[in-house]
């Protein structure tokens, strides 16, 4: 795992674990082998894990939507996870949260 040691930032710390959520989100959705997926869950975890001590101190995502994302990786509801992941790193990369409302939840 990656630390704030191996940065010049915190916010490329940040960019930089939203980016992999991203990325082991959608590995997530699209049917890894069993063993594939367990060690995507460990990476995640990890990533969560890592993004929770710091996640309270930006307004982006926002502490509810971030404890959201982390109740359906821990429910296994992954597709609304992958979704969330990939608008807020997207939005994240662009600053487009800045000027507008970024969906985080799939409409059902």
């Amino acid at each position: 795992m990656q630390s704030m040691s191996d940065y010049y930032s915190a916010i490329q710390l940040r960019l930089d674990q939203w980016s992999s959520l991203r990325e082991l989100t959608a590995n997530l959705i699209d049917n890894p082998t069993e063993k594939e997926l367990k060690l995507l869950q460990n990476s995640i975890s990890e990533i969560l894990q890592s993004l929770s001590l710091i996640e309270r101190y930006w307004a982006f995502p926002g502490i509810q939507a971030f404890e959201q994302i982390q109740r359906n990786f821990k429910t296994g509801n992954h597709d609304r996870m992958a979704f969330a992941c990939n608008n807020v790193s997207r939005a994240l990369g662009s600053g487009s949260y800045r000027q507008r409302q970024i969906l985080l939840d799939q409409e059902t």
